[in-house]
């Protein structure tokens, strides 16, 4: 599918690259909050003090959402619909 969007140049690389981060950002605050504190399915790191990797973890998450949301503003603001 994004070859054939960039064959035909309708490839927005701001929107593609606030998608990619938006999704990574999405799903890993998912894993922390979901997988690791409510199902316990597995952990950042097997160690006593669990917090400190949960609120990095859960950190990392923000940042890439954040990361993903400032193009995906800008680009809006580019083009109104």
């Amino acid at each position: 599918m994004l070859a054939r969007l960039r064959e035909r140049q309708a490839w927005a690389r701001g929107l593609g690259l606030a998608g990619l981060f938006l999704g990574a950002g999405g799903f890993q605050l998912f894993d922390g909050i979901v997988d690791h504190k409510l199902l316990r399915v597995h952990q950042v790191r097997y160690v006593d003090n669990l917090i400190v990797y949960d609120i990095a973890w859960n950190a990392g998450a923000i940042l890439l959402i954040v990361t993903g949301w400032l193009p995906l503003r800008h680009a809006r603001a580019s083009h109104p619909a």
